[in-house]
């Protein structure tokens, strides 16, 4: 799972490939992915730049799993894939260009 995730998460967000579990977990309830991200943080393996990057993009990110399911329940499944494909697109391009704004600023 971490090599699969590793390109987007590692390249272009800037985390740790530890951070693509917190996603995940982060899919099915997004309370658990927060706590995935501040266990992360508390044990070093992520410094401000990454705390602020991965809480920007758990936060745009789809909320969760029951979301999901109610969207799709209420909107049908060619309009859930829509929403879903354009949240985590513009969630991962939004932290993108955060990291890399944040990494031109020294000393973030």
């Amino acid at each position: 799972m971490k090599k699969t995730f590793s390109p987007i998460v590692v390249s272009w967000l800037g985390l740790p490939k530890e951070a693509s579990a917190a996603f995940l977990i982060g899919f099915f309830r997004r309370d658990y992915g927060a706590a995935g991200f501040f266990e992360l943080a508390r044990s070093g393996h992520l410094n401000t730049r990454q705390v602020a990057v991965s809480m920007v993009v758990v936060t745009l990110f789809m909320p969760c799993l029951a979301h999901f399911l109610i969207t799709l329940k209420e909107r049908g499944v060619k309009a859930t894939l829509y929403i879903s494909v354009f949240v985590m697109t513009f969630a991962l391009a939004i932290g993108g260009l955060l990291n890399s704004a944040l990494a031109a600023i020294k000393n973030f």
